[in-house]
């Protein structure tokens, strides 16, 4: 996690309207998790999620999140086509706004 902006000018934890348009925060973040187990065939998952983070103020924020994945190892029958598929990819665009009061 990194702040574009210096503590100083810009504190997320002060209630000051004088001091800006609040706090910019940048995430990243990479993951991996298998899914299998004995007799359970679930693949294995891989994603990576870029995230900014709004704080307004200290009530107040807005979260942007992107992933992008891909599930592997994963046998699976598409009765569609008769072909057995090994895995696929996904992307996520998600967003989150909170208040506290």
């Amino acid at each position: 996690n990194f702040f574009l902006v210096h503590r100083d000018s810009c504190d997320p934890c002060e209630d000051e309207a004088e001091r800006g348009w609040g706090a910019w925060q940048v995430a990243a973040r990479i993951s991996r998790g298998d899914l299998s187990d004995r007799d359970i065939l679930g693949g294995v998952g891989n994603s990576v999620t870029l995230g900014l983070n709004w704080y307004w103020n200290p009530q107040a924020r807005l979260q942007i999140n992107y992933i992008n994945g891909r599930i592997s190892d994963r046998p699976d029958f598409d009765p569609a086509t008769g072909e057995t598929i090994t895995g696929g990819d996904y992307e996520i665009f998600g967003t989150r706004a909170s208040v506290d009061f």
